[in-house]
Formats: C-alpha cells, structure tokens, sequence
C-alpha cells in the first residue's frame, strides 16, 4: 500500500469552563494488487486480484463538553474510493459510501443516570448484485438512537480488593425510526430494537 495522511488537532478550554476539540485527517490511499468480489454468473462469487484501489478523502472529528455532564460529539467522513482496472475501467469500490456522519449527546439524568441520543447518516454507496452479476446502488439511510445510562462505584469489591471496580447499566432502543438502511444487497440493517447490557469493570 503506498498512501499518506495529514491531519491537525485542536484542544481549547473555553471561557464557560466548556472543553472543545477538533481533530482533521486528509488522507490518499493506493493498494496495488486488491483483492475484490467478482460475479461468476450462478450467484456465486469469486476472489481476484484487481489493478488497484485508490481512496481519497477527508475525516472530521469533534467533541464538546462541560463539567456538568453535558456533551455533544460529531464526526463527519467524505472519501470517493475507486478500483482501478486497465482493461474495463474504473469502478465505486464496494461498502464505500462517499459521505458518512454521526452526532451524538449525553446529557445529565435523574438519580446520576446518563440520556444518551445518536444520528447516524450512511450515504449512497455500491455493491455488486449476486444476483444481477452486476453492481448496484444502495441508496443512502439515517438511523437514531436513545438509551439510558447508570454507572455505580464498586469500591474495588470482589477477591483481591480490586477485582471490580465500577458497573454500568444501559437500556437504549437502537434505529428508534425503525428505518430501512442497507449496508449489503438485499440485507438491511436490524430494524428497531430494545437493547439491554451491563458492564462490569
């Protein structure tokens, strides 16, 4: 793979207290000799190696947050990857959606709980059709998020003093719109569910 990146950083406290940081990354890719899917006709599909893939694209970063509790978060990637062929051309390469996007917010509950919302963006990308032997578009989708977060100190329970240290709780409803997002032909993403899970520390 022969590529670079290039990015900067940036933290800053604010005046009201609030912490900001944004990160950059600039990046082009190039790999020699890619392996891809192709079609055989059957519905089937076989490995070979391709030319190349080239990816060019940028990648933005971004959280804020205050002593309170409250935070918002945002990351945004925009990149046009291709496969190279000589003989037929170029082509989108696969699960490669040209733009992608995420903001996220946590705010303070009762009882020290946690309100966690998310919005996620998946923009038109391609994949090549088993049916079809041919490559296809899928057409861009967003999906929300909701859950509720608890976190409790241990104190170091457990053998040893130290074993754990912290449990949280979360119960969220994952694609709360119940949208249709694609990220394979034919296979949607799950649809709307109810998510449960603990985690021990």
């Amino acid at each position: 793979m022969l590529g670079g990146e290039v990015g900067a950083t940036l933290t800053r406290k604010l005046r009201d207290g609030s912490r900001l940081n944004l990160q950059t990354v600039a990046f082009r890719h190039r790999v020699q000799d890619a392996i891809v899917r192709e079609p055989t006709g059957d519905g089937r599909f076989r490995r070979m190696n391709r030319h190349a893939i080239r990816s060019t694209g940028l990648e933005l970063l971004a959280d804020w947050s205050v002593s309170s509790g409250l935070s918002l978060t945002a990351d945004l990637l925009l990149q046009r990857v291709r496969e190279q062929q000589p003989t037929a051309g170029d082509r989108p390469a696969e699960h490669q959606p040209g733009l992608r996007g995420r903001v996220g917010a946590g705010t303070p509950f009762a009882f020290g709980a946690r309100i966690l919302t998310d919005l996620r963006y998946i923009g038109r990308q391609y994949c090549v059709h088993p049916e079809l032997a041919t490559e296809v578009a899928l057409n861009s989708g967003v999906e929300s998020d909701i859950a509720l977060e608890k976190s409790w100190a241990l104190g170091g329970l457990g053998v040893g003093a130290g074993l754990l240290s912290s449990l949280r709780g979360t119960i969220g409803i994952d694609n709360l719109a119940d949208a249709t997002v694609h990220d394979q032909c034919g296979l949607p993403r799950p649809g709307r569910t109810i998510r449960f899970a603990i985690q021990m520390r």
